[in-house]
């Protein structure tokens, strides 16, 4: 007697596979998406990023903690669906972080946390940038950090 079709083994086969390969990618997804929201944040401040770099070749020396008033630019006005609030402190002439907080509406991973965009320069160098949950002594006071993994490779 010939049969059609598949044995139940079989078929409890292909849905076992399909269940681990799942168990792999839903993961491997949501830290996709909450990665892909925090380089949106990168990109939110980038007229902040701008204003300091321009006030640093002008001035020579990083700009003063609070609204960069010279350049037109309010760190504290600065946001977007995901980002709900921006901060700049300078530490030292040459030592300062931009602080980044996201709101309730972002992935549940990076949810009401937040992580800093530290400058550092030396010398006559221009600023250097990287991503960090602490910036030396500085690190965000009101909102947890965002996990390091989370982070944009290219500006760690």
């Amino acid at each position: 007697m010939k049969s059609n079709g598949f044995t139940l083994i079989e078929v409890m086969i292909v849905v076992a596979v399909i269940g681990i390969l799942l168990a792999i990618a839903i993961p491997q997804y949501n830290n996709y998406v909450a990665r892909a929201q925090v380089s949106e944040g990168l990109t939110v401040i980038g007229p902040l990023k701008t204003a300091i770099a321009e006030y640093d070749s002008a001035e020579s020396t990083l700009p003063p903690t609070g609204p960069i008033s010279l350049l037109g630019v309010d760190p504290t006005s600065i946001s977007s669906e995901l980002v709900s609030s921006v901060s700049w402190t300078r530490m030292s002439t040459e030592d300062g972080g931009i602080g980044i907080t996201f709101s309730s509406s972002a992935h549940a991973l990076i949810k009401d946390h937040g992580f800093l965009l530290c400058a550092t320069k030396s010398g006559g160098e221009s600023i250097r940038w990287r991503c960090a949950t602490s910036c030396g002594s500085m690190v965000l006071a009101a909102v947890p950090s965002v996990d390091s993994k989370l982070l944009p490779s290219g500006c760690k």
